[in-house]
């Protein structure tokens, strides 16, 4: 191997190894840091969420328990339908706790009013009932195929009933979108969804308690979660909490995949630097291997025309980009050499052919002249 090869294959091996090292840990921090990044952002997400739904729990409920008590005394005035329009409340009912007998409502504007309230229907609501306490049912389906929440309270002599709507659910969620395929969803406190990326889930109400995260919030706590998601057929990473008193669910999740391409592009810049770096390294590397290899390889070459020629030559000097004082002292011990061995030559001859008293040629010089002349006739 040449020494220009091996100092090229010595800088590029110094230059790969720390690069590679960098590169390394440059990505285990920033998967590291976005990660961090994600979990706080998501939770931050989902609290804010839960805040807005606990918000709006207590106002549903505060309309709720307003109005089933002015409807006892029979009034009713525009200005609640139009609250209960805002709140997404279809309508409220006092009914007769043993039969179900309409005693009261209020529907709000465009909403037929209610004739009968589903044997079914009335059935399921009585096992949430509690006495003085205004409590909400899973999402159900109501007469007009609407998904809604029934409110309840049971009043004693009666209970007051009301239907709400889940679209400030559905609308909630689709305000939270971030990335690719980053949403947010919303169950109820039995892990019926409520609000979901996926329509035909929100329309069948389908139940994910199973998935881990789900069960952590139907279980109250507040956190983040890695999880396989089945609707997204991946794993995915959430923040979740759950909003006090009703139960419901809040979950913010995102691909883990989109956070590893985040790095990825992220560091694409880094390693176009790198590349640049790693070029110019060997560009430097290559120019000093140049100047070191390049006095040695003249040296050579003198050397076999030396050997072929039987004659010593003396190596021609140039100015390298890098001159290496090493190089020019061997060099020039080189030179020095030569000229010393070709002066001592010149004077070997001198003495073997001329007379040492004299100077003049000798028998010998006669003989090495007349030789070829003879042989020649």
């Amino acid at each position: 191997m040449k020494i220009r090869s091996f100092l090229i294959i010595l800088f590029a091996i110094a230059t790969l190894i720390p690069t590679l090292i960098f590169s390394a840990w440059s990505y285990h921090i920033g998967v590291k840091r976005e990660f961090a990044e994600v979990e706080d952002r998501h939770l931050l997400i989902a609290r804010n969420l839960s805040f807005a739904l606990e918000r709006y729990q207590q106002d549903v409920v505060a309309a709720f328990e307003s109005v089933s008590a002015t409807l006892t005394q029979g009034a009713s005035t525009d200005a609640m339908k139009r609250l209960l329009q805002q709140l997404n409340m279809l309508c409220i009912l006092n009914i007769d706790k043993t039969t179900g007998e309409v005693w009261q409502q209020m529907t709000t504007f465009g909403h037929p009013p209610v004739e009968e309230v589903d044997p079914a229907v009335f059935s399921a609501l009585s096992k949430f009932a509690v006495p003085s306490q205004t409590v909400f049912s899973n999402v159900m389906e109501n007469h007009e195929g609407e998904n809604v929440l029934y409110v309840i309270r049971d009043f004693g002599t009666h209970y007051a009933i009301g239907e709400v709507s889940t679209r400030y659910f559905v609308r909630l969620g689709e305000s939270i979108s971030f990335g690719v395929q980053g949403h947010a969803a919303i169950v109820d406190q039995f892990g019926n969804v409520l609000a979901h990326p996926r329509e035909d889930w929100i329309a069948s109400r389908k139940n994910i308690s199973k998935v881990s995260s789900v069960a952590r919030m139907m279980n109250g706590e507040t956190g983040i979660e890695e999880f396989y998601s089945p609707a997204l057929k991946g794993n995915m990473i959430a923040g979740l909490t759950s909003v006090p008193g009703p139960g419901w669910g809040v979950m913010v999740p995102q691909p883990i995949s989109e956070i590893y391409d985040k790095v990825y592009q992220n560091r694409s810049s880094v390693f176009l630097i790198l590349a640049v770096a790693l070029a110019g390294t060997l560009a430097i590397g290559l120019l000093f291997a140049r100047s070191l290899s390049a006095p040695l390889e003249r040296l050579v070459t003198v050397m076999k025309t030396n050997a072929r020629e039987r004659q010593l030559h003396a190596v021609e000097s140039k100015n390298d980009l890098f001159p290496f004082e090493e190089i020019k002292d061997f060099r020039d011990s080189y030179n020095t050499m030569v000229r010393r061995v070709t002066e001592s030559g010149r004077k070997i001859e001198a003495l073997a052919f001329s007379d040492t008293i004299t100077g003049l040629p000798n028998r010998a010089h006669l003989q090495s002249v007349a030789a070829p002349i003879l042989a020649g006739s």
